[in-house]
């Protein structure tokens, strides 16, 4: 069998006040096996001791800055900018991959199916594992071929050629930028790559229902500038309304009440499930 001759993966967390959750993410990325990573951190001048944590971790981590920035976009936008190698991929403080081998997984299933690096596809995507608080669930990445009402993958499970995300930074216009970025890069023609298996774990105590809302009406602005048909508008608006009634539910019923439900969607669906993780 040939030698890989792997392609270098930049890995970059943006952080704040994260001293409690950055610990965990700097020893699952220092564990990986794959040979090639350039490990980059960005921190807010956290006040916390966020910057000692990075400082037991410095033979771990290839470069960071901490200074004052403009939110968590700005932020990403400085890692793409520092980034050197051939993918980049945001993992959050708190945050890891599955299992201490995926990243070599996934990459070695490419050098199977591809001649050469220079084919690879320009984004890489999987499925991923959410943590929330009154339960946890795998979620499978949805095909690109439905229409994008949001995110269909997030970005810790999310390989991006840093050529390309270097010229589509995050606008920072949206809490949804990072759709916005994927999505004018899906409207570019780019390729695309699915990994079917879960490649990321990432914690989550959700959105306020402010904010779900908010991302509904950011998406169809985002998806409308290049889709003005009336059936994309009216698929957007019919969301908008579920959202905004499963919210207010959500706000008015016990906690319980909606655990119910998730433990009712598991015996009926089977798609929750416990998560683990490599330590």
């Amino acid at each position: 069998m040939k030698k890989i001759n792997f392609s270098t993966l930049t890995i970059a967390t943006v952080c704040y006040n994260a001293a409690e959750e950055l610990e965990k993410t700097i020893q699952n990325v220092a564990n990986q096996t794959y040979p090639n990573i350039e490990y980059i951190i960005i921190d807010g001048n956290s006040r916390d001791n966020t910057l000692e944590i990075i400082g037991n971790y410095e033979n771990n981590i290839s470069k960071y800055i901490s200074e004052k920035d403009n939110g968590i976009y700005d932020a990403m936008n400085k890692a793409i900018n520092l980034a050197k190698g051939d993918y980049i991929l945001f993992m959050n403080a708190g945050d890891t991959f599955v299992s201490n081998t995926i990243i070599e997984e996934i990459f070695t299933e490419l050098y199977q199916k591809i001649d050469s690096k220079t084919n690879f596809p320009d984004l890489i995507y999987g499925d991923y594992n959410v943590i929330n608080k009154t339960f946890s669930e795998t979620v499978k990445a949805e095909p690109l071929k439905k229409t994008w009402t949001g995110m269909k993958f997030c970005h810790q499970s999310m390989f991006l050629k840093t050529n390309l995300a270097k010229k589509q930074v995050f606008s920072g216009d949206y809490i949804t930028s990072d759709f916005e970025q994927v999505y004018e890069l899906y409207q570019k023609g780019i390729s695309f790559y699915y990994f079917p298996k879960p490649i990321a774990n990432f914690k989550t105590d959700g959105l306020s229902s402010k904010n779900k809302i908010k991302v509904r009406f950011e998406s169809k602005e985002i998806v409308q500038r290049h889709d003005k048909r009336l059936k994309t508008a009216l698929s957007f608006w019919k969301l908008i309304v579920w959202t905004f009634f499963v919210e207010t539910l959500r706000n008015t019923l016990p906690t319980s009440f909606f655990e119910k439900l998730e433990k009712l969607k598991t015996k009926i669906l089977g798609g929750r499930k416990k998560i683990t993780t490599e330590e």
